[in-house]
């Protein structure tokens, strides 16, 4: 099962809670500033490349 990750403009307490209600991987709130934006997007990659990494190595 792949996990779902939520990119949105809101902060909202009540929408992040609906997206993890509705089994949401990540919520991250995305900048308005369009550089910000896009070190947030790499930060991402990166972070779901080793996380994706680190699930395919066998245990033990």
């Amino acid at each position: 099962m792949s996990g779902t990750e939520i990119l949105s403009t809101s902060a909202a307490q009540q929408d992040v809670s609906e997206a993890y209600t509705l089994h949401a991987s990540s919520y991250l709130v995305k900048s308005a500033n369009f550089t910000e934006f896009l070190q947030q997007v790499e930060t991402f990659l990166r972070y779901w490349q080793l996380s994706r990494t680190i699930r395919s190595q066998p245990i033990g």
